[in-house]
């Protein structure tokens, strides 16, 4: 579109060819603001609108026409391929498109024109009519309010990972299983969010700037440490949620441009996150199995800090469109006298160093260290397809989300902090068995990786034209 306003303003300032002094340069003026301004308005699903467009549009092309006839200045050409591009007269554009970018191959003066014909014959060489289908008309009408929502289920993995990296006057790490260590260990659980929903509202003031809320929930087991029992399929369903609010930039590029429609969506926003963490407590040595764990609580993690999205959007067909965002949200990690303990820690059952018998132990409180920090992020990457419905306002379709939703609790990693050696509870019972390389775990790393799949819809009010 500028490519083109430009290499009219250039005739404009020629002065051989001043405005008001050449019925050629005045047509092909007149052209470029009807294709700008008035081609768009064609697809509207306002009648009126539409009606007025066309009318306005054939009137310039019959005059683009009779002033080429009558003078044959070569980039009159040029303009009545375009209009005829923007009535659908694709026949008649492909001629005049194609006489044009013939005639003035290799010139310099024109060079801008030529490459836009040229860009418009590929568009339309294959008769495929995208650039000005119900799609592209979809992708520019520049709604002042949008309203998304996607919802799907989600399979993956919940990664948990003990984060301790705390290190022994010896130089030896204190938990030996730990990240940062000798040999560390994640253990993976397959999991599944059986309802995932991202919902998003935006109003936009003009076709570009717009401000909105989105919120997206994955009501998964939010658990990410054993806890009373060593399968983690046994935690209750719990919601973890992010909210997003502040500005879009939207930027949708004109049918005048004879290209492909497309859109580029970008938001830099304030964002929340909720959400709980258990911390694992046991030996190091059995991360991989899972065994032989305690229950150490439930803390409530709230969050805050930047959400960067990016998407972009493009016609893929005369009722096909095609988007692909990528997501990510970091949040500032908060010290740990401000992360409360949302459930206390229950007893659990453990067998005994030769394994015949077992009993029932609660760690004490005055073995559970007070907790460092907590801090959590999330990225995203999303495939969607959509296909508007007939009047505009609506569109429907599949989607594929990958994320990254990772959670931390850090404790305080000390050499004193071993259970073996602090030797026995206050009612008598040893908290584990073996030799003191036996340690305690407390820090957790969760990571939660998801594909979710599921449908889509967008709808959008009071269209500003486009």
């Amino acid at each position: 579109m500028m490519r083109v306003w430009a290499a009219a303003v250039v005739l404009w300032m020629m002065p051989a060819v001043a405005f008001g002094q050449d019925p050629a340069t005045d047509a092909a003026l007149e052209a470029d603001a009807v294709n700008q301004e008035e081609c768009a308005n064609l697809y509207s699903a306002t009648v009126g609108t539409a009606a007025s467009s066309t009318v306005r549009v054939a009137e310039v092309w019959q005059k683009v026409s009779e002033v080429y006839e009558q003078t044959q200045a070569p980039y009159l050409l040029f303009w009545r391929g375009a209009l005829a591009q923007c009535l659908g007269r694709e026949d008649a554009a492909i001629a005049d498109l194609e006489q044009f970018a013939e005639t003035q191959k290799g010139s310099t003066m024109f060079s801008n024109l030529v490459d836009n014909a040229q860009r418009r014959l590929r568009r339309l060489g294959g008769r495929s009519g995208v650039g000005q289908g119900l799609a592209a008309a979809w992708l520019r009408q520049g709604a002042a309010l949008e309203v998304v929502a996607r919802w799907g289920i989600a399979p993956g993995l919940t990664l948990l990972s003990c984060a301790d990296d705390g290190t022994r006057d010896t130089g030896a790490p204190i938990n030996s299983a730990c990240m940062g260590g000798v040999n560390p260990q994640t253990a993976a659980r397959p999991m599944v969010s059986w309802s995932t929903l991202d919902l998003g509202v935006d109003g936009f003031f003009g076709r570009s700037f717009g401000v909105g809320v989105r919120g997206i929930v994955d009501l998964t087991q939010s658990a990410a440490g054993p806890g009373p029992s060593t399968e983690l399929s046994s935690k209750p369903l719990l919601p973890v949620a992010e909210i997003q609010v502040g500005p879009q930039l939207r930027i949708l590029n004109n049918v005048a441009s004879g290209a492909r429609a497309g859109w580029l969506r970008g938001t830099l926003r304030f964002a929340a996150a909720f959400g709980r963490l258990s911390p694992w407590a046991g030996q190091a040595s059995e991360l991989e199995s899972l065994g032989a764990f305690h229950d150490a609580g439930t803390y409530a993690l709230a969050h805050v800090g930047p959400a960067l999205t990016v998407a972009g959007g493009f016609e893929a067909g005369k009722a096909g469109v095609f988007e692909i965002e990528g997501r990510f949200s970091w949040y500032v990690p908060l010290p740990g006298d401000q992360i409360p303990k949302a459930r206390s820690g229950q007893a659990v059952t453990v067998a005994s160093g030769d394994g015949n018998e077992t009993r029932d132990e609660l760690i004490p409180e005055a073995l559970q260290p007070a907790l460092v920090r907590g801090g959590r992020l999330h990225a995203g990457f999303r495939l969607g397809a959509w296909r508007p419905l007939p009047g505009g306002m609506l569109a429907l379709g599949p989607f594929f989300d990958f994320s990254l939703q990772q959670t931390f609790l850090r404790f305080p990693d000390a050499e004193e902090d071993v259970w073996c050696a602090l030797g026995e509870a206050g009612d008598g019972s040893s908290l584990c068995s073996g030799t003191g390389d036996l340690r305690k775990v407390y820090s957790t790393q969760r990571d939660d990786l998801r594909l979710t799949i599921g449908i889509q819809a967008r709808f959008g009010v009071i269209g500003q034209g486009g």
